[in-house]
């Protein structure tokens, strides 16, 4: 069952940044002004998009071969509700981002702040994704007693 504790380790990490960006990270840069604001946005995004794509896909093999030595479909299911993160932000978020990146820290203002409050609130979504492939991969490791 090595695949699976795996695949939740992996998807306790991913939900662990996403948590920590939408109730530490993002909140902290809301207080700044709009340049410094979208300033630190800009690494913090280019740092943290690398991070979580790859934690999901990585999460989303592990619980496919998890499923795949088991039989056990929550596996399966939970590495897709992690990788449901890569066709929401590719979506959803992908026209702010680009908006974002596409503003420089000089033109910053009321635009971009809003910009920015979107962006937490659609983060938030990603957030609530990792939580529910945790909880799913949890619920198959207790009832597969691993």
């Amino acid at each position: 069952m090595t695949f699976g504790i795996l695949a939740l380790t992996v998807a306790a990490l991913f939900t662990g940044a996403a948590v920590y960006v939408s109730f530490v990270e993002h909140p902290a840069r809301s207080v700044l002004d709009d340049r410094a604001q979208l300033a630190e946005w800009k690494p913090s995004y280019a740092s943290g998009a690398v991070m979580q794509a790859s934690l999901a896909a990585i999460g989303f093999v592990l619980g496919g071969l998890a499923w795949h030595a088991t039989g056990e479909l929550r596996w399966l299911v939970g590495g897709l509700i992690l990788l449901a993160g890569w066709p929401y932000t590719l979506l959803v978020i992908l026209p702010t981002n680009k908006a974002l990146l596409a503003m420089s820290p000089s033109d910053a203002g009321p635009a971009s702040r809003a910009l920015l409050d979107r962006w937490g609130r659609l983060h938030a979504v990603r957030t609530a994704l990792g939580v529910a492939s945790t909880a799913v991969f949890v619920w198959t490791s207790i009832l597969r007693g691993t």
